[in-house]
């Protein structure tokens, strides 16, 4: 059945009516003569096809249809005029693009984020932190707008481009045999066992490096869980000093960690751990992709 198509002002003049009963206070708290009102109701019932109010010289009262649609109006203006209020509100203050940022991610691509947001003043940015599945999960569930990681698109299952990449070192105490040399083979190092965070606190990540790190053959990886994923540098570092193991770091990472007894040695051939922006399947916010520009902009983080 048509649905006519009603004014909502109608219906706001209905509804102060129902409630009064009465159309000279009604018409007073609209701020409109009395006959106005009047023939605002009387446009109404015609274009529903249903009389609303019964009148006589001494009263006023609804109809049982009257009833029925000042209940439907009462919900319905109140969510109206409350998605209005609320709609104003958001259009009138800056709008916040939240990013998930993985905690690997280094200094330079975070000090990125903050210059945007004191450059452009508008929109507020805010950062949470999380290990790469983590923040993968932020945006899949709605609670972040873009994410700054390392797994791949592949593992993350979500719409990416690369923005840069920071080389891999291989962490191992100073007299470890390795030590001697200036930088290391994926063979070399496939001969050691190396210190992670617990697998099942991150596979998609730990698979993911054991690939990286073994030149592509992680059948041959071999490595033992210490610590969570969001806490791994510090115990990984102290389970290296006195022992033939081996753990990975980035540059940024070595250089504020405590290094005491360790040397750290690059490949011979450069391990580039990628890093990657990714945004959620219904679409990229203009906000978002202004932000990815400005970190393009920015120098890339290497070894």
């Amino acid at each position: 059945m048509h649905t006519p198509s009603i004014d909502l002002r109608l219906l706001s003049g209905f509804r102060i009516l129902g409630r009064e009963l009465h159309f000279a206070r009604a018409a007073s708290l609209l701020n409109m003569a009395q006959p106005t009102l009047t023939q605002q109701i009387r446009r109404l019932e015609r274009q529903l096809g249903f009389e609303l109010f019964t009148r006589s010289s001494r009263r006023v009262e609804l109809t049982p249809a009257g009833r029925v649609l000042l209940a439907g109006a009462e919900e319905g203006l109140d969510r109206i005029e409350a998605g209005i209020s609320s709609a104003r509100a958001v259009a009138h203050r800056p709008a916040t693009l939240r990013v998930a940022v993985e905690w690997e991610v280094e200094e330079p691509w975070l000090a990125g984020v903050r210059a945007f947001a004191a450059e452009r003043g508008s929109p507020r940015v805010t950062v949470t932190r999380g290990h790469g599945p983590d923040v993968v999960g932020e945006l899949r569930e709605g609670r972040a707008d873009a994410a700054i990681h390392w797994l791949p698109p592949d593992i993350s299952g979500l719409p990416s481009v690369r923005i840069g990449g920071v080389e891999a070192l291989i962490v191992m105490a100073d007299d470890h045999p390795l030590a001697a040399y200036p930088a290391v083979t994926h063979g070399q190092v496939r001969e050691h066992t190396f210190v992670l965070w617990e697998r099942s606190d991150g596979p998609e990540w730990w698979d993911y490096f054991a690939g990286l790190l073994s030149g592509g053959d992680p059948g041959s990886f071999r490595a033992i869980g210490v610590s969570s994923v969001d806490s791994a540098q510090r115990p990984m570092l102290a389970a290296i000093p006195g022992t033939d193991r081996l753990t990975m770091l980035t540059p940024g990472f070595w250089a504020v960690a405590d290094t005491r007894g360790l040397v750290c040695r690059p490949f011979t051939e450069p391990v580039v751990i990628p890093m990657y922006w990714s945004w959620p399947t219904g679409g990229e916010r203009p906000e978002a992709q202004a932000l990815r520009a400005f970190l393009a902009q920015q120098p890339p983080v290497t070894g």
